[in-house]
């Protein structure tokens, strides 16, 4: 089955000849997965981009403009990220708007179709003054319901990534793809923590830290890291919430598929190359690399073990094998239970009895 994949721009120039290599050996033909686009940033834009400073390579325009060239000619396109939910309300005065203007005809110039928006007066901003590029809706926007994404199209969005929260409740899914299906996307590899009380909060906050000029007023805040290490604990205390993370693997892409997903982003603009070429690779084959759930999220396990040994502790779960929750029959127990997860965990421990049966293989 043939999807397509929105992949993170490694701004790294061995990534473009990687990429040409792995779709050279894939092919991006008919039948074939389609990588439609890369997604990212420069490290510095007026409006921010949803990433601390330093998380991604401090290229210029220079690089960046022949970096989408080299995209183009294997018919990649270059979403550009200003997926900010909040910019200190910038937008709203004169100047802020002359500043994002003038960045973003730069941008348009060196090649950028499309922008990637968390903020709703950009969207409307974006469309009024560049009317012939493309929009998609950030998944920091939340779409979760037919009428928001209705309302995000009137806006001036053509396209939404939907809020990752969605990805196992499979009716809506349906409802959303009868009538949207080629008009949304859905994040595959979130390392989010299901239901998470500061995933607001985060946003905003990575989307303030994203437009420091210096990645030292990024260490001088109170508490720098605060929200994320705020999920590590809550991953290291309550492990099942590896399950619950509402992550598709590669193994369950054609499930999605079938009920009317067409479109797939995966997440790790932070990623080396080599990092990322081994996920997308393992999207593209159906098959999670290293064969254990940590195969999605390059080197969070790793930062895990860094966050216990800074608690005094040492990592109390081991490997979580992919191939013990197919044979579980997750997925399928998911799609087909009577009760969303938003209606929490009382009455039904599938996550917690799936985690345990992982363990209990070793």
């Amino acid at each position: 089955m043939s999807v397509n994949f929105s992949i993170p721009a490694i701004l790294d120039e061995n990534f473009p000849p990687a990429l040409r290599k792995a779709l050279l050996s894939h092919g991006q033909n008919a039948g074939a997965d389609n990588i439609v686009n890369v997604y990212g940033s420069l490290q510095r834009n007026v409006l921010g981009h949803a990433r601390s400073p330093g998380s991604i390579p401090d290229v210029g325009m220079d690089f960046l403009s022949s970096y989408i060239q080299k995209m183009s000619e294997i018919n990649v396109e270059f979403h550009y990220t200003i997926n900010s939910p909040w910019s200190e309300g910038i937008e709203r005065t004169q100047a802020g708007q002359k500043a994002i203007i003038e960045e973003l005809n730069e941008l348009t110039r060196i090649g950028i179709r499309t922008f990637i928006i968390s903020n709703p007066y950009m969207v409307r901003l974006v469309r009024m003054k560049f009317p012939d590029v493309g929009i998609t809706a950030s998944t920091n926007m939340r779409s979760d319901s037919v009428p928001l994404i209705e309302s995000l199209l009137k806006l001036g969005a053509d396209s939404v990534v939907l809020n990752k929260r969605l990805n196992r409740d499979f009716g809506m899914l349906r409802e959303i793809s009868k009538k949207y299906g080629d008009k949304i996307t859905v994040l595959v590899n979130s390392t989010c923590l299901w239901e998470c009380p500061l995933y607001d909060y985060h946003s905003l906050e990575t989307g303030f830290v994203s437009r420091f000029t210096e990645s030292k007023e990024y260490s001088a805040l109170v508490e720098p890291d605060f929200c994320f290490n705020y999920c590590l604990d809550r991953y290291l205390e309550e492990p099942w919430n590896l399950i619950r993370s509402q992550w598709i693997l590669p193994e369950h892409i054609d499930f999605y598929h079938q009920i009317g997903i067409k479109n797939f982003k995966i997440q790790g603009r932070t990623l080396k190359v080599e990092d990322a070429m081994k996920l997308v690779r393992g999207y593209v084959e159906r098959k999670t690399p290293d064969g254990h759930l940590f195969g999605i999220w390059p080197d969070f396990q790793n930062v895990l073990a860094s966050r216990a040994n800074t608690r005094s502790e040492s990592l109390d779960f081991k490997m979580i094998p992919v191939k013990t929750i197919i044979e579980s029959g997750f997925l399928n127990m998911v799609a087909s239970k009577n009760r969303p997860c938003s209606w929490g965990c009382c009455e039904c421990t599938l996550c917690h009895r799936v985690y345990h049966q992982t363990q209990n293989l070793f």
